[in-house]
């Protein structure tokens, strides 16, 4: 649900502490303060409006591979006509899918999925997929190298993705700092040593483990709608053989794409991307992506709405409404 808040709400501060927060959520708020220039106090109750005014999210987003995920991969469904919202109910009652988009083009639905392995995802094709009564078609599309992922929209940090390809070795205390900070990344060490029943200094090594060794990051995640981006899509496009990666990489600089992925398939990159209107989209697609050697061809999803997203892998969300994806004035 969209909260009846807009970009013109905001002001100068809030949109540094968001660009702050975008840099490094794990910042203290006297850190903070001092970059902009306030009390940490000032920092504290603005950042607490942004929270509970859910202009932003601070979570922890764990690495699949290290929580023993190897296979994750990206559907593209059909539903049967008039049949839309069952297929979405459906598909977003799964544990194992994070993600599901409702979609304008080729596919009625986007979603992300994560498997343990390669068998576990045959099965849940075969019988979880494959019993949906409303749903037509299916196509599967195997992650294979994830190039960028980034929820920023005030900077274009770019991070630098380091994606394992085994489960790491972790303990209970590890799955349970890793729950909490799901749910908030900013969690006081004196609420994780309540809730955990271990010593700060235990919190304080294990969540640095747990970031050194890429298990997990702790990011903001701000509302697009609210901050003033009101068109998001999906980008199939089909790179030449040898440029894949060239092709992923030329994209990751653009602040506006978000997320790059390569994947199996006809189309072997999709790019999600943000952008303030329908025209930036349409200038980036002729002015940008037309101009980049090595794409063959390329197609565009518009996303309708968010029926589904999960940043955790532990724990999960309530989701009583969809979210729109795209709003018009």
């Amino acid at each position: 649900m969209v909260e009846d808040y807009s970009v013109r709400n905001l002001d100068q501060l809030d949109f540094d502490l968001i660009t702050v927060l975008e840099l490094d959520a794990t910042q203290t708020n006297a850190d903070i303060a001092r970059k902009l220039g306030t009390s940490p106090n000032t920092i504290g109750r603005r950042l607490q409006r942004l929270l509970d005014r859910r202009i932003i999210k601070v979570a922890a987003v764990p690495d699949p591979a290290a929580m023993g995920y190897a296979v994750r991969a990206l559907y593209g469904l059909n539903a049967r006509h008039g049949s839309i919202d069952a297929v979405v109910d459906q598909i977003a009652s799964y544990e194992n899918v994070q993600y599901v988009l409702v979609t304008a083009g080729r596919y009625d639905l986007l979603a992300w999925a994560v498997f343990r392995d390669f068998e576990d995802m045959h099965q849940f094709n075969e019988r979880k997929l494959g019993r949906v009564p409303s749903l037509s078609i299916f196509e599967t599309m195997v992650e294979m190298k994830l190039i960028k992922s980034s929820w920023s929209l005030l900077t274009n940090d770019n991070p630098l993705i380091r994606r394992g390809h085994a489960a790491h070795d972790l303990d209970e205390v590890d799955l349970s700092l890793i729950r909490e900070l799901e749910v908030y990344g900013r969690r006081a060490v004196s609420d994780l040593v309540e809730n955990l029943a271990i010593t700060s200094q235990t919190v304080r090594r294990r969540t640095q483990n747990l970031l050194d060794q890429g298990t997990i990051r702790i990011v903001t995640i701000p509302a697009p709608l609210i901050l003033g981006y009101k068109t998001r899509a999906a980008l199939l496009i089909r790179a030449a053989p040898g440029m894949i990666e060239s092709v992923s990489n030329e994209l990751a600089p653009h602040r506006s794409i978000q997320h790059i992925v390569i994947i199996t398939g006809q189309n072997n990159i999709v790019a999600f991307t943000v952008f303030p209107d329908s025209d930036e989209l349409a200038r980036f697609i002729r002015m940008t992506l037309a101009k980049i050697e090595g794409i063959i061809s390329h197609e565009t999803l518009i996303n309708l709405e968010f029926a589904k997203r999960e940043f955790g892998l532990l724990t999960s969300e309530d989701h009583p409404q969809r979210e729109p994806a795209n709003f018009n004035q």
